[in-house]
């Protein structure tokens, strides 16, 4: 997991993972999903047999049935439909819990709109200068969601 994070293209279009990413971060966020058991519910690691750990996707902010996306994937896996499959898993598996979900998204980051509109989440608009990452950087993010 560690070894993924520290990839500067992987966090590059995320806002809360640190770069650089050490084991010590890896530990912390471990201990923080365990000690949210029961609160948070929907935070799962992807993990291919031949390498452990690959990725991550979670939703946050569960409230009334409605909660946030956010995933990440190391990038040796990128366009292997990995992250796609996992979107999708979550959503049949999960999908009692939530009624709708919503995603944001750099307009720089066609790989993860690519995701999103395979497992038919709607672009409904654009928010100028809305994502800030771990470097900086701001871009225009697209906003998408998907309603059961």
């Amino acid at each position: 997991m560690a070894g993924f994070l520290n990839d500067k293209e992987v966090v590059k279009y995320t806002e809360r993972i640190p770069h650089p990413y050490e084991y010590k971060d890896a530990r912390e966020f471990v201990k923080k999903a365990q000690d949210e058991f029961g609160k948070v519910k929907y935070n799962y690691a992807i993990e291919l047999k031949e390498e452990g750990i690959v990725g991550g996707i979670g939703v946050g902010k569960l409230f009334r049935k409605r909660g946030e996306l956010g995933y990440w994937l190391g990038r040796p896996h990128w366009g292997k439909g990995i992250m796609t499959e996992a979107v999708k898993l979550l959503l049949r598996s999960q999908s009692k819990d939530f009624n709708l979900l919503v995603s944001r998204v750099s307009v720089e980051n066609i790989g993860s709109q690519r995701v999103l509109e395979k497992c038919r989440f709607k672009r409904v608009g654009i928010i100028p200068n809305e994502h800030r990452n771990v470097f900086g950087e701001v871009t225009d993010t697209f906003q998408y969601y998907w309603q059961h």
